[in-house]
């Protein structure tokens, strides 16, 4: 049915639940071993840059490259016109800050080369180039139930934004490699676990 959320195969997610609580991006150092965090990251004004076929694919490929240098897995995620959703599985959690400087650094060189014109002029601030906002917004999975949540929410951005009419339609989602029998653009991990006995 248009527009309906699909639900979770539970035998795809039934995930170990470690003693690791919700923290912000400033209190991380404090964590260690191995968890899954929700990052959410916004471009600089909003500008929708995305919508670049070439420049969203770039984007998708260089956080596709920075989980292989991290040896971090991708679990979820969701690239609108104007920011991104994701779920990220990492050996050590308390590697997120550095993996999302990283990823931010290189998919910005990435897609200053295919950008120009007002777009390019949209993302100058101070008068130098920056493609997502200084900061971004992070929450450590703590069970199952809010693994489902957060999951849930990403596919469906596209189909609350009005961009489709059901999660699996878009194209810069992990929706079709949980729901519609293709990998997408990006493979993911649906069997990860962060226990540290798994992690191993």
């Amino acid at each position: 049915m248009p527009g309906r959320r699909p639900r979770l195969p539970s035998d795809l997610i039934t995930l170990c639940i470690s003693s690791i609580l919700c923290h912000a991006c400033s209190k991380q150092t404090t964590l260690e071993g191995s968890g899954i965090g929700v990052c959410n990251n916004d471009l600089h004004d909003w500008t929708p840059v995305f919508t670049i076929d070439t420049v969203a694919e770039a984007v998708l490929t260089q956080l596709r490259d920075t989980a292989t240098h991290f040896a971090s897995s991708l679990v979820g995620y969701v690239l609108m016109p104007t920011h991104l959703h994701m779920l990220l599985g990492m050996p050590r959690i308390e590697h997120l800050p550095q993996f999302m400087q990283t990823f931010k650094s290189l998919s910005s060189r990435s897609a200053k080369k295919l950008l120009d014109g007002d777009r390019l002029l949209h993302l100058q601030r101070k008068g130098r180039y920056h493609l997502w906002m200084p900061r971004y917004d992070d929450l450590i999975v703590y069970s199952e139930r809010q693994f489902k949540t957060k999951l849930e929410y990403i596919h469906n951005n596209p189909v609350k934004a009005g961009l489709v009419g059901t999660s699996t339609e878009w194209r810069y989602s992990s929706a079709s490699a949980w729901f519609g029998g293709s990998e997408g653009l990006i493979r993911m991990n649906k069997d990860f676990r962060w226990t540290e006995d798994q992690a191993r």
